[in-house]
Formats: C-alpha cells, sequence, structure tokens
C-alpha cells in the first residue's frame, strides 16, 4: 500500500512559524495562569513553561479543574520520555538539574552566586534570568567568552563581568548578555567597585535576542519530544472546531490530511474524544471514530473535509469541551486539541463565550 501524505504541500517553514507563533516571547510576555487556581502553577507551570510550546501553554491555561491538569502534566513528560521502557524519564531529571543549576549560579537576588543569601521565595528566581532562561532551553554553551578569549564555561562566587557571550557549536550560535544598569542606579557608577554592597554582582544580564536564537530555542524545546510524538509538533496538524445546531463540527483543510490509498481510494480515519464539563464538573465523554473515503480527483478538488458528530448538552449551564482529534493514518501519533467554551442561556439554546483553537 502506498501512503499518500499532504495533498498540497506546505514548506516547513512556514508550518514552523505556525506551530510556535514567532516572535517568541519569553516567559515575561506570557500570560500567567491564575496562581490561586491552579495547585500545580509552583510546582510545574511556572518553570516548565519554559520548554511548552505555544498550544500547550494555551491548552494549560484553559483547562478547568485540578485533575484535567494532572493528566495534562501526566502527558507532557510522557511525550518527552526518551526511553519509555525505563522508570526514569532522561529529559525531565535533565530539566530539573538545568533549573536547579540556574538558581545556584545565576540568581540575582542579594546572592552569591553558588551560595544563596537571599531569604524567601526570591532566593530561587534564577531560572528566571537571561542566563538561567537560555541555559535551561539550550543547556551549557559549548564555549564561552568573558573579554578574555574563547573557552570553557567559568562560573564566578561574586560576578563583576559587565558581559558575556556563550557559542553552542550544535547551533553555530553566538548568544551576547549584557550588564542591565538598573533604573536606580546612575551610569556613571556602572564600574565602581563592590564595596560590599550587591552593586555589579546583583545586576541582571540583558540578553540580545536574535532569530537565529528564536530557531535554536524552538529546535531545542523539540527535540526533547518522543520521536514516535514529534509529528504533532513537526507536521502542524490543524482543524477548525465548533459546536452548534447540537453538533461539533470539525473543519480538516485538505493539506493536514493523511491518507491511505487502499484498493483505488483514498481513506483518511480520525479518533475523537470529547470530555464535557458542566460548571467545571465533568459529566459526560464522547469517544467516537470517523471514516472519509474518496476517490483522487475528489480529493484534488476539496480545499477541507468536514467530520459532524451530534451531541445534545443536558440543561443549563457553563459547558467547557476539551476536545482532541487523532489522525489515525498518520505514521506518527498525531493529534490536534482545542478547547471549546459555551453557555446555555436561560433564553434557551447554546450560546458561545469563547472558542480557543490552536
Amino acid at each position: 500500500m502506498s501512503r499518500i501524505k499532504d495533498v498540497k504541500a506546505k514548506t516547513f517553514i512556514s508550518g514552523l512559524f505556525l506551530a510556535i507563533g514567532i516572535p517568541v516571547c519569553l516567559p515575561g510576555c506570557i500570560t500567567l495562569a491564575d496562581k490561586s487556581k491552579d495547585p500545580y502553577f509552583y510546582s510545574f507551570y511556572e518553570k516548565t513553561r519554559l520548554i511548552m510550546t505555544d498550544d500547550e501553554k494555551k491548552i494549560y491555561n484553559t483547562l478547568p479543574d485540578a485533575a484535567s491538569k494532572k493528566a495534562f502534566i501526566e502527558e507532557f513528560w510522557k511525550i518527552r520520555d526518551p526511553d519509555p521502557s525505563t522508570e526514569e524519564n532522561e529529559n525531565r531529571i535533565e530539566f530539573e538539574n538545568r533549573v536547579a543549576f540556574a538558581n545556584e549560579w545565576f540568581g540575582n537576588w542579594k546572592t552569591f552566586a553558588g551560595r544563596s543569601m537571599g531569604e524567601g521565595k526570591e532566593k530561587d528566581r534564577g531560572w528566571k534570568t537571561s542566563r538561567g532562561r537560555v541555559y535551561i532551553i539550550l543547556g551549557p554553551p559549548s564555549m564561552a567568552s568573558y573579554g578574555m578569549g574563547w573557552g570553557p564555561m567559568r562560573l564566578y562566587k561574586d560576578n563583576k563581568n559587565t558581559s558575556e557571550v556563550w557559542y553552542y557549536r550544535r547551533y553555530d550560535l553566538v548568544v551576547y548578555f549584557q550588564k542591565k544598569i538598573p533604573e536606580y542606579w546612575s551610569k556613571e557608577h556602572a564600574g565602581e567597585k563592590d564595596k560590599g554592597e550587591p552593586y555589579l554582582r546583583d545586576w541582571d544580564y540583558e540578553l540580545f535576542p536574535t532569530t537565529e536564537l528564536l530557531y535554536a530555542m524552538e529546535d531545542a524545546k523539540l527535540n526533547m519530544i518522543n520521536n514516535d510524538y514529534r509529528g504533532d509538533f513537526f507536521r502542524v496538524f490543524r482543524a477548525e472546531a465548533a459546536y452548534r445546531n447540537n453538533s461539533f463540527i470539525l473543519k480538516i483543510p485538505i493539506e493536514r490530511v493523511t491518507f491511505e490509498e487502499r484498493e483505488g481510494r483514498l481513506h483518511a480515519r480520525y479518533h475523537l474524544k470529547i470530555t464535557v464539563y458542566k460548571d467545571h464538573k465533568i459529566i459526560d465523554e464522547v469517544d467516537e471514530t470517523k471514516t472519509c473515503s474518496f476517490t483522487e480527483k475528489d480529493v484534488l478538488k476539496k480545499e477541507e473535509i468536514i467530520l459532524e458528530v451530534p451531541y445534545t448538552a443536558p440543561g443549563k449551564g457553563n459547558y467547557i469541551f476539551d476536545l482532541t482529534l487523532t489522525d489515525l493514518e498518520s505514521m506518527y501519533k498525531t493529534k490536534y486539541r482545542t478547547i471549546i467554551k459555551k453557555k446555555f442561556s436561560r433564553g434557551g439554546g447554546l450560546r458561545p463565550i469563547r472558542s480557543v483553537r490552536f
């Protein structure tokens, strides 16, 4: 049997931009989850969002309860386990080690690098610094420069260097960091020696982002994903999902469809799972498989295929539909996930609040 994929081809680079949403924001740019309502904010999301894709961030922040977030976390690390046959998840361990390293050496809240002098939650903020973020995502540089030529990365317990340059051989990438003078400290004092106060030592390094750096960071995130699941991110499987007239309607662009040729026809198969929440409680699940069959001539005329799944929402309330569509013909475990929010108004019928589409 021959496999026909991506009948209307798209270039990888355009798909990549759709997937990662260039320009890519560092953590300070994104909307934070509601900390008070998320029991996993500090233990998971706060730092792990550094290696999450934009789609994963949107999904996580839309999930309605602790149970769905816990399931998301389990799935998140499952697809990043490079060897599921072992008990350890090497990528998770490496990520946690990098966070610990960044906190120890790159923290800037009244700390000597490598020996925290701070109190309270601020003492572990090295992961939030420019160097910390780059280190966590890309790992240690191949070489570094502190103004006196290239050499191995060096760690200073009392760092007064005004700049650092890191080089990553794998990406042929140079990353520049420059000490950022705080607003409260005038520039004429920038070269003053440390006299017991945390002047230069505590100033953060400002990152000079480049397109090459953004590409490298996204590539590093994707490389953490197990090959069995990487098709979800490289192939950019997308659909348009809606709920109307008591049915779920899914429109899949024809260029995103994987076909299997059997007996002179092209077949596409999808598995649809929908978890239904009413007023933030699970009340139902939909589990269905849909099959489509076309001639090659018909496929070349189509712009999309449409899947329809009847479903009647039981009564008034605020609804969340957590929908996962799996392409069963793909050689990868390719999935599309979206959240649809609806409200059953007093006037009757369902009207949309918001539809989050990825």
